[in-house]
């Protein structure tokens, strides 16, 4: 019964990250999108509470992963071929921990666009050189709050 959980884990973990990594590409391009057109930023400010319950939080949820994982390992050492858990069970279970820890940074750095949101037409239209204002570069990264 070794090493029957662990490869399921890697592969949800690895569609966790996948997911989280084509949602922040999605959001950075619409960024990118927006700060070329020289377009305000569509999305509403939030509120300062969420602002500093979002720089506090994933912090603290990181530190309890980091514990979860260390008190997962010091069981296998412990007890875990006892158990009959394998290495590769155990790899599962860490991957998917990191994995809902990258998930959880990307979410709370990266806000979408409004829902039905769209870039509209005319940021779309052609841009001759000679009319094109340059792109501060404040206006990339990860959303801030104001």
């Amino acid at each position: 019964m070794q090493n029957l959980i662990g490869p399921p884990l890697l592969l949800v973990a690895g569609a966790i990250v996948w997911f989280a990594y084509t949602r922040r590409r999605k959001i950075l391009a619409a960024e990118r999108a927006i700060a070329a057109a020289g377009l305000p930023d569509p999305r509403p400010p939030l509120h300062p509470s969420l602002v500093v319950i979002g720089d506090v939080v994933p912090p603290l949820m990181m530190g309890g992963l980091v514990f979860l994982g260390l008190k997962l390992t010091l069981a296998y050492v412990v007890a875990g071929e006892a158990l009959g858990v394998g290495l590769l069970d155990l790899f599962g279970a860490l991957s998917l921990l990191a994995a809902y820890g990258v998930w959880l940074r990307w979410k709370t750095q990266y806000r979408p666009m409004p829902e039905g949101w769209t870039l509209p037409a005319v940021a779309l239209a052609p841009v001759h050189a000679a009319q094109a204002k340059p792109v501060v570069a404040t206006q990339l990264g990860p959303s801030t709050a104001v």
